[in-house]
């Protein structure tokens, strides 16, 4: 048997008392057990920061077919017209909207930024009110929680991911996956392997929000063309053949 971890734990916690209880979980679930990681950067956080003893860990990867996602970016879609920046999560305090509200200002981009996600009780209320706070409310557009978000990834001209924790962010692969190039910060864990190749100068330290504001500027100028070579080790012909290793 073998436990699937998904999540940087050690990222999630900054209240001392939650992460000892969280790492705590951990050690009880997972020391002497199988594990597999989502990402390398999640198996060395559970080894290095939380001190997990294993009785194996490797890092593989969530699988994707990239025709399904194709077929969804084809659906009929309210996206709006013309060029646009996107990022998509949950109006919550880890995806840090004001870290990409900030940068996306000082980037002097014109290009529309849309947020394409909702937040409970009045974390929506209080992002539309940075927004108007800091002047954007022309150029930042909320189209409300959309059930298919492909259309408005793969049209946009760049997807921005600001958290600041992951595991393997999805939005990054599957925006790949649908040929969209994207800008993330170095946070725990995933993008550092995602960003791979000559997106890797669209990587930027998780708190430079100045670098990431040219990151931004740079990507809007010159978006980089897609390849299959971005998103090939996250294909389900790369990754399976991992998983089918594990029984070996």
């Amino acid at each position: 048997m073998w436990f699937w971890i998904k999540s940087d734990i050690s990222a999630k916690f900054s209240d001392p008392d939650q992460r000892t209880k969280a790492f705590a979980k951990v050690h009880r679930f997972y020391s002497g057990r199988n594990v597999v990681a989502v990402s390398q950067g999640v198996k060395d956080n559970l080894l290095n920061v939380i001190g997990l003893q294993p009785a194996e860990i490797r890092a593989i990867y969530n699988p994707y077919e990239r025709a399904p996602f194709l077929r969804m970016a084809e659906e009929s879609a309210p996206v709006p017209d013309g060029e646009y920046l996107i990022n998509v999560g949950t109006f919550e305090a880890r995806k840090r909207h004001d870290r990409l509200l900030r940068a996306y200002e000082a980037s002097g981009v014109t290009t529309p930024l849309v947020l394409l996600g909702k937040g409970k009780g009045d974390e929506e209320a209080n992002l539309r009110a940075m927004i108007e706070d800091m002047g954007l409310a022309e150029r930042v557009i909320l189209p409300g929680y959309q059930t298919n978000p492909y259309p408005f990834i793969r049209n946009a001209k760049a997807l921005i991911l600001t958290s600041d924790a992951e595991g393997l962010p999805r939005a990054l692969i599957e925006s790949l996956l649908l040929g969209t190039p994207v800008i993330s910060v170095d946070c725990p864990s995933g993008p550092r392997e995602i960003l791979a190749g000559e997106l890797a100068d669209f990587l930027v330290p998780r708190e430079d929000e100045a670098a990431l504001a040219d990151a931004i500027a740079r990507m809007d100028a010159a978006p980089i063309t897609v390849t299959e070579a971005h998103y090939r080790p996250f294909l389900k012909e790369t990754v399976l053949p991992q998983f089918e290793a594990l029984a070996e």
